[in-house]
């Protein structure tokens, strides 16, 4: 009958779903076990002035994630509870690392970072340029950014050589970008010495020193 019909149906559906659950909570607990010391290393390495024993529980919950980190030895709580909003965008980058290279590993050597430091002090900024250069020797990335400063800081602490990076000057829809090469400042000034260009000169060397200074 109908009931019977009805009762055989929910049974299959609960053993699927309970089946699926299972399986996702398998494969979910050992991708957050294989990254969880990495993550904690990566955000050790950029907070390593302030926050030296961070730890963090990783651990699937239903369909979402339990993610809980320790704040200055006062127990484990939600990243959002006690952490400023740059402490939280630094470790999102910290686990974003960690998980690109674990699951691209032999597959793809490409990380993208699209303005990913907005809200990241300028220390823990040099901080991350050092731990690109240290920790991801052999991965390849793309970073874009709107700032100069920043871009500054992957030229000084070695993340980015100046030789390959590119200024957008302009974009459309119709044409698409305008890309300048950009140069190291010492190079444009001397090219505008070279024409008597002083007014120019001037200007990059001011223009440089200050995104240096920032």
């Amino acid at each position: 009958n109908t009931a019977t019909k009805s009762k055989a149906i929910q049974e299959r559906g609960n053993l699927l779903v309970n089946e699926f659950e299972k399986a996702r909570d398998s494969v979910l607990s050992k991708l957050y076990d294989a990254i969880n010391d990495r993550f904690v290393e990566l955000y050790r390495t950029l907070h390593k002035t302030d926050e030296s024993s961070f730890s963090a529980i990783l651990k699937p919950e239903k369909a979402g994630l339990t993610f809980l980190v320790n704040f200055f030895g006062k127990g484990h709580h939600p990243p959002h509870a006690l952490h400023s909003e740059g402490h939280q965008d630094s470790r999102g980058i910290c686990l974003y690392l960690a998980l690109a290279e674990y699951l691209n590993s032999g597959v793809i050597d490409l990380i993208i970072l699209d303005d990913v430091v907005m809200s990241v002090d300028s220390g823990h900024r040099h901080e991350l340029c050092r731990m690109i250069a240290e920790k991801f020797p052999d991965k390849q990335f793309v970073i874009t950014t709107h700032d100069r400063a920043w871009a500054g800081q992957l030229w000084y602490n070695g993340a980015v050589k100046p030789n390959y990076t590119f200024t957008f000057s302009n974009w459309t829809v119709e044409y698409g970008p305008c890309v300048n090469k950009s140069e190291d400042m010492w190079t444009t000034i001397q090219n505008d010495l070279a024409c008597n260009n002083i007014h120019r000169a001037a200007h990059a060397l001011r223009h440089g020193v200050e995104g240096f200074m920032r």
